[in-house]
């Protein structure tokens, strides 16, 4: 189960940017990436609709030549990354004071971090209604069978994690512990996803000129034409005062 950040993977003083989700991905080769994006979105007019660390987890899943499955069953119109509550700096703080080298990766991954995690899971995501995350683990499991995946790996909003390692415990599935793979960077992404970013705002700014006055105003509550522009503008690069 690896956790995401949505846009707060600009913030450099978190130690967790998109190049170091590529690599923890990378470094855990699985089989199988179940990702935050409903089916019915991904690849289509409104996947700009979907936090931007979609992209870079999907083109990792594809390096590895591991398939990637859209299973969130959220719709888009509850979204809103693009203008994200920063995690609490008291809690960076707390993070810090237990080691001073603590990436944000470390906060929502290792053991020795999880009481503090599980006091700010609400930090960073509204908690799912009920069911939700039970309906997210059977799509993955699904497709795991389906594929006859043995190493599958959920990569989704860090503050949803407790729930959905709760579903999986539900279900009967046990994930595995995980540590840090890699370095924190402050590198770009690649050409491949900053032009997915594009491409994903050209189909945006076109659907908010949409004659349904509810899809524009998804579009504008969500704040996502704002956090697309974050991510292409800097190319994924985080900076010391995040957009």
């Amino acid at each position: 189960m690896l956790g995401t950040l949505h846009r707060a993977h600009l913030d450099a003083s978190l130690r967790y940017s998109l190049v170091d989700l590529r690599a923890q991905i990378l470094a855990l080769a699985p089989d199988l990436v179940c990702g935050e994006v409903a089916p019915d979105e991904w690849d289509r007019d409104l996947e700009g609709g979907t936090s931007p660390e979609s992209a870079v987890v999907f083109e990792a899943a594809r390096t590895l030549g591991a398939p990637f499955e859209p299973v969130d069953v959220g719709a888009a119109r509850d979204r809103s990354w693009g203008r994200p509550r920063p995690l609490a700096p008291e809690a960076l703080q707390a993070l810090r004071r237990q080691d001073p080298g603590a990436s944000a990766f470390d906060l929502w991954h290792l053991a020795r971090f999880s009481s503090l995690a599980r006091e700010l899971e609400s930090s960073l995501h509204e908690p799912w209604p009920d069911g939700r995350a039970e309906q997210v683990v059977a799509q993955c499991l699904a497709a795991a069978n389906r594929l006859s995946a043995r190493r599958v790996l959920f990569v989704f909003g860090a503050g949803h994690k407790g729930q959905l390692e709760a579903a999986l415990n539900k279900a009967g599935v046990q994930g595995l512990p995980m540590e840090r793979r890699f370095r924190p960077s402050k590198d770009p992404v690649s050409g491949p996803v900053v032009a997915r970013w594009k491409r994903n705002e050209d189909r945006l700014r076109r659907a908010a000129q949409d004659p349904d006055p509810q899809l524009r105003r998804r579009i504008e509550a969500g704040g996502w034409l704002e956090g697309l522009h974050a991510f292409i503008a800097s190319e994924g690069r985080p900076s010391e005062l995040a957009p």
